[in-house]
């Protein structure tokens, strides 16, 4: 962790300077793929492909001559793809941990009481989302109101006794269940004509 908040913070070592025979070419490759501002890293793997690739051959053009020439050549290779290989987990473990901390915990989500006399139950709204009929007995009559969302007027609905109130799929009239009495258990929504 602490080298990963130190390749974060600060420009990291030239790779020559801990080893002599590092490529220049691939030095660019790795101090591009640190870089602290992202437009100005790879911005595929293909084009770090590419640069890798460059920069194998650029330090693959002084190749010994000899037995050993294969050999010698693949060892270049060989350590930019160990660099490529380290430099991509480090991105990876990074890119993880900034995911992680940027999430934080997370929120409640905030109540809004509809009704304010604690003696309302049994809601449901309207389609449209602009009302909204419950049950309420805080007059102590067990009966309908309906609630005006954008306004906040709320006002009864029947004469109860009556319960569960629902919207009709078309909000033209509110449904419920009445206990007895005279009045028609369908009732049209305030302000409808019929």
């Amino acid at each position: 962790v602490a080298s990963m908040n130190a390749v974060l913070s600060e420009e990291p070592p030239e790779l020559g300077a801990t080893s002599g025979n590092i490529p220049i070419a691939l030095d660019r490759v790795v101090r591009r793929c640190l870089e602290k501002q992202p437009d100005r890293r790879f911005q595929s793997a293909h084009d770090m492909a590419f640069a890798i690739d460059v920069a194998s051959h650029a330090s693959g053009s002084r190749a010994p001559s000899g037995a050993n020439a294969n050999q010698k050549s693949s060892q270049p290779r060989q350590l930019v793809a160990g660099i490529v290989l380290s430099l991509l987990m480090l991105a990876a473990g990074f890119a993880v941990s900034k995911r992680g901390s940027q999430a934080g915990p997370p929120t409640a989500p905030s109540i809004r009481y509809l009704t304010y006399s604690g003696r309302d139950y049994s809601p449901a709204a309207s389609m449209d989302g602009k009302r909204v009929c419950f049950s309420s007995d805080r007059d102590g009559i067990k009966r309908i109101w309906i609630k005006e969302i954008a306004s906040g007027l709320e006002s009864p609905l029947t004469a109860g006794p009556d319960d569960f109130p629902r919207f009709s799929r078309d909000d033209s009239t509110v449904l419920f269940a009445r206990a007895g009495g005279s009045e028609p258990p369908l009732l049209p929504r305030a302000g409808d004509s019929r």
